[in-house]
């Protein structure tokens, strides 16, 4: 029950739990982007291999079948949690700073859904497995994120993120994405075990994409795109189906790859970490 959660500060709104704290950060996202989003994420290459990816990722820290506490931290509209509610018997919560994100998300999904920072969690030591999926890299402070995780989730409890990787693939399109910046994993791992984590896994994923995305989106600032619009978001997650599909197929043979051994490289960086 969510009143058991150590949540009893909040303030229930429709199907929506609210905290005062939800406003602390600044924009992190343009709010426009969302109802986007909701259309392509279901079947865009990327949101669908990353969310395979982290799935099996997970297999042997976190049962499918287990009755698990889970929060995901930056749901937006729910694309990871609708599939892991598919996939998993996990008692699943959302959390978002932004409102109208959450307000698409409850369309479809039943999932409790809360309103707060990331920075200011308000919740006691509850969650089994926490999740943060391409979020850090939009909050100023970082290290009070993995801080307020590490608070968060009870002995023993894991936290699984990912996160866009090196800092030489940065282009405009990280602007408009509104960025604070890339990882590499030697960086994001000290980072972990500096707010209390052990790490059980750290590696590259999406390795196919990254001469493409790198030859992409340099080339494009180069012939003058380096300043950010708010264009350049919806332009790279509008793919035809011609090249949706064949990336989608590359990606998912990676997975497989990443079922026996970890990548050297790539577009994005994945870390499972326990909390000591």
């Amino acid at each position: 029950m969510l009143g058991e959660s150590g949540r009893s500060d909040l303030l229930l709104f429709g199907q929506h739990t609210v905290t005062p704290a939800s406003h602390r950060l600044r924009a992190s996202f343009q709010p426009e982007h969302f109802q986007l989003l909701r259309m392509v994420e279901d079947r865009h290459f990327w949101f669908v291999a990353r969310r395979e990816i982290v799935l099996h990722a997970l297999r042997r820290f976190a049962p499918y079948d287990a009755e698990l506490n889970v929060l995901e931290i930056g749901c937006g509209t729910g694309n990871v949690l609708r599939f892991f509610q598919r996939s998993t018997r996990w008692r699943l919560t959302g959390m978002d700073v932004h409102a109208p994100a959450l307000e698409i998300c409850r369309q479809d999904s039943n999932i409790p859904l809360v309103v707060a920072s990331a920075v200011d969690l308000p919740f006691g030591q509850w969650w089994d497995l926490v999740g943060l999926f391409d979020v850090l890299e939009h909050i100023d402070d970082d290290q009070a994120v993995l801080d307020a995780c590490r608070a968060t989730l009870r002995r023993g409890g894991r936290l699984v993120l990912t996160v866009p990787a090196f800092p030489f693939l940065w282009s405009s399109f990280d602007v408009t994405a509104c960025h604070r910046r890339r990882y590499k994993r030697e960086n994001l791992v000290a980072s972990l075990r500096r707010a209390g984590f052990e790490i059980e896994r750290a590696t590259y994923f999406m390795c196919a994409l990254l001469p493409l995305v790198y030859a992409f989106r340099k080339l494009r600032d180069h012939f003058g795109r380096k300043s950010a619009s708010s264009s350049d978001l919806p332009f790279e997650v509008r793919m035809p189906k011609v090249v949706n599909g064949p990336l989608l197929a590359l990606l998912r043979v990676e997975g497989r790859m990443l079922e026996r051994f970890d990548l050297p490289c790539g577009v994005s960086l994945l870390v499972v970490a326990r909390v000591l």
